[in-house]
């Protein structure tokens, strides 16, 4: 699309203000029951659009730096934006590209209509329209109710996979994980249908259409029973009953679990429902068709991280394409014992197109942080039902590369979303083909969906950007934020398809202000200090969920920052958010120590890893520059 008309400078009073750490888990509750704000109808809501860069550069050489375009869309990133119940009314639209009304309208002088942004064309307005006063033109977000009748709303298909092996039961998580789910489904709605997965070495399902526990043996020869059958108004106190026995599992006598069995199972159980999968597992996979393998091997590349079997790859690559297109979401819960270096989760971010969320194993009593609130969110926060999304811009020099949430869309046109999570994001990949007019580009996004009632709805949002031919002020433009976010789904992507190279260049070519910008902006997350700890790398192995900053809000669980060096591993590096320390044994050979750090015994080894012109010591400096960030070491030495 050209642009017809003339750049429209966005009023001075809307300003970019990027997203915060709040906590927004009640957004879709608020919005949905919105009624018309009763504040001034002129207040500003903040855009759902944020970018990689909030200003785009002028010229394709410039596009070819570091610094990707992009977009990131989270549609549920709101509390209490207008709701206009527009059911009986004529909705004003752009003819021309399909755009809506929105706040970079100009006025046309005495008529009654505003010039669309998006493609110049003319808009027609109601007489009664005031676009001085009316919400079409107040704000850059809003939701609109449409003329068509309510529908009746398919129903919410759930299938819970609870791990029941031995460390699952033994550390607690079993039971914590079932007591959540046993107040998700109290509260639930009563048209949802729930299915329930049990796994260690072997799979039970659990039938609620017949009320039965049946083990599965071969899961090539099963016949799954249809889910959507019975719903909690139906066997409600039968899913209770069979959570509340699960819960009061003392022991198994299995440590395997095939939770990659579980997957394909789940799938087989929703493949032409759709739904939802509510996930437990405790530790790496070690059972089941291509489990991963169980601890992660010393890896002194990214490209270490690709995984060498290609049945495997195939596996999970097959098994993400199959949830995306049968719009099934993956909520997981995951724990990570501190023995088990999870690498599992290096992958299951490209698998689907849902929340992850790491749960710690603490040392007392209470050993799992409370997941009730976390997993009634899941039940009772709306999803988008039949939902598609759209993206409008004004000028025909940008087009839509790749569009990923948790996943990879095929169509860059108009996305069908499935049960699309609330608080997942989608990322537009952009490219620039040409020069650009320096000023200001205009976007639009249209999420299209049903309601919790049944009623069509339409989120309307409406950003804007700069075009820049100022190098400075396009790298300095970078939100930290998006950026990570934009790197850790290029790397899940990259690793589902395996092929490292298309995010290889990317991570490479990040310059030092950019990384400690990254540094800074997760070690002052609060949400990040009080769910994770920064203690092992914070850069992206430890910061594995900032939750409703939409930062890379699916796990990406690169590797831990630690390796070993000499004989029998006698010096062991560390590497935390600010230093690197080497820790020396007592023990350690004498010879290596030489040539490592150049002193005849350990009383003499120097505070800081000095350079020798030597293999042992290259090594070791090897693993320091592995980021610019870091230029020096410490050595300690340790029993």
């Amino acid at each position: 699309m050209t642009n017809k008309g003339k750049y429209v400078q966005p009023p001075e009073n809307l300003v970019y203000i990027k997203r915060t750490l709040e906590n927004k888990d009640d957004i879709w509750e608020e919005n949905l029951v919105a009624e018309e704000p009763k504040s001034n109808p002129h207040k500003n809501y903040m855009p759902n659009f944020r970018s990689i860069t909030t200003v785009f550069p002028h010229t394709p050489a410039m596009n070819n730096g570091a610094y990707p375009l992009g977009i990131l869309v989270s549609p549920g990133d709101f509390h209490r934006v207008p709701l206009l119940n527009c059911s009986t009314q004529y909705i004003p639209k752009c003819f021309s590209c399909g755009a809506y009304p929105n706040i970079c309208c100009r006025k046309v002088p005495d008529k009654n209509s505003v010039i669309c942004p998006i493609c110049g064309s003319e808009i027609t307005l109601p007489k009664d329209m005031d676009v001085q006063k009316h919400q079409f033109f107040t704000s850059p977000v809003y939701d609109v109710i449409l003329q068509e009748s309510t529908e009746h709303l398919s129903l919410l298909n759930y299938v819970i996979l609870i791990d029941t092996s031995k460390y699952a039961v033994e550390s607690g998580m079993t039971r914590d994980f079932c007591t959540s789910l046993i107040k998700m489904v109290k509260t639930c709605n009563e048209n949802a249908s729930f299915g329930i997965i049990t796994f260690d070495e072997t799979l039970q399902y659990y039938d609620s259409l017949k009320n039965r526990v049946i083990q599965i043996s071969d899961l090539d020869h099963f016949q799954f029973p249809p889910l959507k059958l019975r719903t909690l108004s139906e066997n409600r106190q039968w899913i209770l009953d069979s959570l509340e026995k699960i819960s009061n599992t003392k022991s198994s006598s299995s440590a395997d679990n095939c939770f990659p069995s579980a997957l394909l199972a789940t799938l087989r159980l929703l493949n032409d429902a759709g739904g939802s999968i509510i996930a437990s597992v405790y530790g790496n996979p070690n059972y089941g068709p291509f489990c991963l393998p169980k601890s992660a091997p010393q890896l002194n590349d990214f490209s270490d991280l690709l995984y060498k079997e290609t049945k495997q790859n195939d596996f999970y690559l097959n098994l993400g394409k199959s949830f995306n297109i049968s719009g099934i979401s993956l909520h997981l819960f995951a724990c990570v014992d501190g023995s088990d270096n999870m690498n599992i989760f290096g992958l299951m971010p490209g698998v689907s197109s849902g929340n992850l969320r790491v749960v710690e194993k603490y040392s007392t009593e209470k050993d799992f942080p409370k997941l009730d609130c976390f997993i009634n969110k899941i039940a009772n926060t709306p999803y988008f039902y039949n939902a598609t999304s759209t993206l409008l811009f004004d000028t025909d020099v940008f087009s839509i590369d790749n569009i990923s949430s948790n996943g990879i869309f095929s169509d860059t046109k108009e996305l069908s979303l499935g049960n699309f999570p609330y608080s997942s994001s989608l990322f537009y990949d952009l490219n620039m083909h040409q020069p650009t007019k320096i000023g200001v580009v205009f976007f639009q996004h249209l999420m299209k969906y049903k309601d919790y009632k049944g009623n069509s709805r339409v989120r309307v949002s409406t950003q804007w950007y700069l075009v820049s031919n100022d190098p400075t002020c396009v790298k300095t433009n970078i939100d930290p934020g998006a950026f990570l976010d934009y790197v850790g789904r290029m790397f899940a992507n990259s690793l589902l398809c395996g092929d490292l190279n298309k995010c290889l260049p990317m991570i490479k070519s990040i310059g030092e202000q950019l990384i400690n910008s990254l540094i800074d902006y997760m070690k002052n997350s609060e949400i990040a200090q009080k769910i994770h700890k920064l203690g092992v790398d914070g850069r992206i192995q430890d910061i594995i969920y900032i939750r409703n900053s939409n930062v890379f809000d699916f796990l990406l669980y690169l590797h831990p920052r630690t390796k070993s060096f000499g004989p029998n591993n006698c010096i062991k590096a560390k590497q935390d958010i600010d230093d690197i320390f080497f820790q020396v044994s007592k023990k350690s050979n004498l010879n290596y120590i030489k040539n490592a750090f150049g002193c005849e015994d350990l009383n003499s080894l120097p505070s800081d890893l000095p350079q020798i012109d030597s293999q042992e010591n290259a090594e070791l400096w090897k693993f320091v520059r592995r980021y610019p960030h870091v230029c020096q070491a410490k050595i300690k030495l340790v029993e």
